[in-house]
């Protein structure tokens, strides 16, 4: 969740900045009329939620019978977030760079808050136990 609403407030400050117009439409959200096109908002969610998907199935060590299963979900939703950037384009809502876009703000969004969340889980277990180990006398550096 964290990961779709990062995403979609780079993707507005993106439409805000870029200024890309559309194919002579706009959209109102709250509101707010936006004209901006880049990056798109369909692609970025689609690929916000496909990224989020890999690093849950792919990345941590798993049992190996379930590897071809895990592997067929992200495929899908891969397939399934193509076939959207595809209809954007087809649709004329988007241009090409637009759907390229929202696939890289997704991807960098996504893979950003994965890195920081294994950071700060990694300290905060990691940080106690090498305390404890270091006055307990257990963990020495060589030679002492």
């Amino acid at each position: 969740m964290a990961a779709l609403l990062a995403g979609l407030a780079i993707e507005v400050a993106g439409k805000a900045l870029v200024g890309q117009l559309r194919f002579g439409t706009s959209v109102t959200v709250l509101g707010v009329t936006i004209d901006g096109s880049y990056p798109s908002g369909h692609t970025t969610a689609v690929f916000a939620m496909t990224t989020t998907l890999a690093i849950l199935l792919l990345v941590p060590p798993q049992q190996s019978r379930t590897r071809r299963l895990r592997v067929l979900l992200v495929l899908a939703a891969l397939a399934i977030a193509l076939i959207v950037a595809a209809a954007v384009i087809a649709l004329e809502w988007h241009y090409f760079t637009d759907t390229i876009g929202g696939a890289a703000v997704a991807i960098g969004v996504v893979g950003a808050l994965a890195i920081a969340i294994d950071l700060l889980t990694a300290s905060r277990w990691l940080s106690p136990r090498l305390a404890s180990l270091m006055e307990n006398g257990t963990f020495r550096r060589a030679g002492s």
